[in-house]
């Protein structure tokens, strides 16, 4: 993979990662703003087949994104996050598994 491609790549994912955050609402009502940033070691730009759609979840519950379905040349990708504040993120390279976890009772915050 071409380095610059693997550096959009990151740049794109921080960019919807922040897009999901921003647009989080829970069983509650109520916003919350959440930063993140994303690195990779060797570069390279996939191409996005297709935009990822609003994301919510419920309070108590997981949300699971795979990037294969927004992204293609992603065998040779390796995603990260930054720790947020109330949502662990887990990502897992080998399936392009990106799994939001919420705090116990998190529902966003006003």
């Amino acid at each position: 993979m071409d380095k610059y491609k693997k550096r959009f790549v990151i740049f794109v994912i921080v960019i919807i990662i922040l897009y999901l955050f921003l647009t989080f609402f829970g069983t509650k009502t109520g916003n919350f703003v959440v930063q993140t940033s994303m690195s990779l070691a060797n570069s390279m730009i996939p191409q996005l087949i297709q935009n990822i759609p609003d994301q919510s979840f419920d309070e108590d519950a997981n949300l699971t994104l795979n990037m294969t379905y927004y992204f293609n040349e992603t065998d040779d990708i390796n995603f990260s996050a930054t720790a947020v504040q109330n949502i662990t993120i887990l990502i897992y390279n080998d399936t392009n598994l990106t799994i939001f976890i919420p705090d116990s009772n998190f529902h966003g915050a006003t």
